[in-house]
């Protein structure tokens, strides 16, 4: 649990005329609440502060004694709470306006609002947070936390923060993906979380309700390759483009497009040159949180979850999950804790019900397909198994990233660097850039690719054609041919080696 606010922080928060009336209307809440019997103590060492006085300690338990100056205290905070009746202001227009904004997009009701505002101030009063976080201390349930502050009814409560309620199945709302030991109510490690795209925008200032949406769900993407450039995919690149497009245009939901593959195939990539050849535009979710690190399996679901109503009313929107394994998995890493693997069934029926019911066509990329639980590859619309390119498309790739480099490489350099390299064109593009920089030519390219191929696990190709390789000549006592069909077969398991 976080520190507890010294006597000058606390004097400091206080002095702030709208953060004290904030303080006060969420003490008058819990005042009147069921819970106020287990409250007292709380509210009588706030109420201090309430009423400008000194810092008073008061026990967990009262004597006989004390008990009667204890009832005396609290009726006294009772005519104190009194002052804070009316609704509270915010601290900045702004927040009052984006909360318009979310109840007018997401169709949030008065309580909905009431939850939402509350995470929104607990991140911006410093008094408001601790006092918040020892009635959680208290009353010992985040949802009975919640409904005491807010003055809603605990099973109104329940309802507004459980999977299925507005507020959860937006994205506004994440709970805790953590089971161990939370520190407080709400913020990044507590109970109730912000969304990451909500956390980061909702404090600011926006002219209107679309610069509002837009610096929720970012800038679309783009790419500089060409359609033609993942023609080693066809026909289902044709297919793809032609389903994610239909299903946009009339609104048919659940439509699911996995891309599988081998790292440093070209499965980000091609996503943006599908929006583009189909004529729609594809946002990316779900990448970092606030400080640039990796979000939580659950952070990137509300991500989506929020991408989805954001841009459900559009008809050329595509959304794009990035590296999805740890979303689309069935089973997650226990890293020695007991009990977090199972967070997966938890969710998993949560999950099917995304894939059946997504507005937006969703293209979700992924490395590796096994630890992916059947149901919810059923699920997914196509299928697209990413193979590098064969050595005709990878010199027409390499003719065109190094015209673009403005680099001038012949037709015998062209011929080598195809057969030596199966390379994405996004890092044949890379070594070609490397080489204009530093106007090295080939041997420049050559030692780029291999950096980034090393990187990769992608060895160097031999200068023939596969086609010139024979199985039959080579002496094994296992019938190679057949060992290829049953490794390269769909659905064949990739963990194995030679």
């Amino acid at each position: 649990m976080r520190s507890r606010l010294s006597f000058h922080q606390k004097a400091e928060q206080m002095a702030d005329g709208v953060r004290r009336q904030q303080l006060g209307w969420y003490a008058r809440n819990c005042a009147w609440s069921p819970a106020a019997g287990l409250l007292r103590v709380v509210l009588l060492e706030w109420g201090s502060w309430l009423k400008c006085e000194k810092e008073a300690a008061h026990p967990d338990f009262f004597s006989k004694e004390e008990l009667s100056e204890a009832e005396r205290l609290f009726q006294e905070l009772s005519c104190v709470l009194e002052r804070y009746a009316a609704m509270p202001p915010n601290d900045k227009d702004n927040l009052e306006r984006t909360v318009i904004f979310a109840r007018h997009e997401l169709g949030l009701d008065s309580a909905d609002s009431e939850i939402l505002l509350l995470l929104l101030r607990y991140e911006w009063n410093r008094a408001l947070e601790e006092f918040a976080d020892n009635v959680l201390q208290h009353v010992r349930s985040p949802v009975a936390a919640m409904a005491a502050l807010t003055g809603i009814d605990f099973e109104e409560a329940i309802r507004r923060l459980s999977v299925g309620s507005t507020l959860i199945d937006s994205g506004l709302v994440c709970p805790s993906e953590y089971k161990g030991d939370h520190q407080g109510l709400a913020g990044r490690h507590g109970h109730f979380q912000l969304s990451l795209p909500v956390r980061k925008v909702m404090h600011a200032s926006f002219v209107s309700h679309s610069d509002w949406v837009e610096a929720l769900v970012g800038l679309p993407l783009a790419s500089s390759l060409k359609w033609e450039d993942f023609a080693h995919l066809a026909p289902p690149q044709d297919l793809a483009a032609k389903v994610m497009a239909s299903a946009a245009r009339t609104g048919t939901r659940g439509a699911n497009l996995l891309l599988y593959g081998a790292v440093g195939t070209g499965k980000t990539e091609f996503a943006k040159v599908l929006a583009s050849h189909a004529g729609m535009r594809v946002w990316s979710v779900g990448e970092t949180d606030d400080d640039s690190n990796e979000p939580t399996r659950t952070q990137r679901l509300a991500s989506l979850k929020l991408a989805q109503q954001l841009l459900g009313k559009r008809s050329d929107a595509l959304i794009l999950l990035d590296e999805a394994d740890d979303v689309l998995a069935a089973t997650a890493p226990s890293f020695g804790f007991p009990g977090r693997s199972r967070l997966r069934d938890h969710s998993k029926a949560y999950l099917n019900r995304l894939l059946d019911q997504n507005a937006v066509p969703i293209v979700w990329t992924c490395n590796l397909i096994d630890e992916i639980d059947p149901s919810v590859l059923r699920r997914m619309t196509l299928a697209v198994e990413f193979r590098p390119p064969d050595r005709s498309v990878r010199a027409r790739i390499w003719r065109r990233v190094s015209d673009e480099a403005g680099l001038t490489l012949g037709a015998g350099t062209i011929d080598r660097l195809a057969g030596r390299y199966q390379a994405s064109p996004a890092v044949a593009a890379n070594a070609a850039r490397v080489a204009a920089l530093s106007g090295g030519g080939e041997p420049a390219i050559e030692q780029a690719m291999e950096s980034i191929l090393r990187l990769l696990g992608t060895s160097v190709l031999p200068d023939v054609e596969p086609r010139h390789f024979d199985p039959g000549l080579v002496n094994c006592r296992d019938d190679l041919a057949t060992l290829v069909e049953r490794l390269t077969r769909p659905g064949a398991s990739r963990q194995w080696s030679l």
